[in-house]
């Protein structure tokens, strides 16, 4: 698989010289991945991805080595969205539920300021002769 260095700012190409060009015809063809890996780390080149194109259809793949992932960057952002609205809601649940807590028990304190009376044995109603 041929492998192809792309920068990520300007979407130019690594050349055979260790320029940048704009078109992938005189970009600088690596035979793996690895082999275009080792190559960055040792020019200390990061904001890169590696081009590579499948044999079977022609269509390009891209390989993110050093981080910068578009598709990822979008699901972390999401991510943490998702992660701020759910310690919201949390939030809000735990207010909810200590109000009704307290509600709860000033209603238990009220029905304890009323004296129980029980009922007489006599004192029901004849409605069931």
């Amino acid at each position: 698989m041929e492998v192809v260095l792309q920068d990520l700012e300007n979407r130019r190409f690594l050349s055979g010289s260790g320029d940048w060009v704009p078109g992938r015809a005189k970009a600088r063809v690596f035979t793996d991945s690895l082999q275009a890996i080792s190559f960055c780390i040792q020019r200390n080149v990061r904001m890169v991805r590696l081009v590579a194109m499948r044999e079977s259809d022609g269509q390009e793949i891209y390989f993110y080595p050093f981080g910068h992932d578009p598709v990822a960057k979008a699901e972390r952002r999401s991510l943490r969205r998702g992660l701020q609205k759910s310690r919201r809601l949390k939030h809000e649940r735990r207010m909810i539920q200590a109000r009704i807590d307290m509600l709860l028990a000033e209603s238990k304190e009220r029905r304890k300021q009323v004296p129980f009376k029980p009922k007489a044995a006599g004192d029901e109603k004849a409605g069931s002769a």
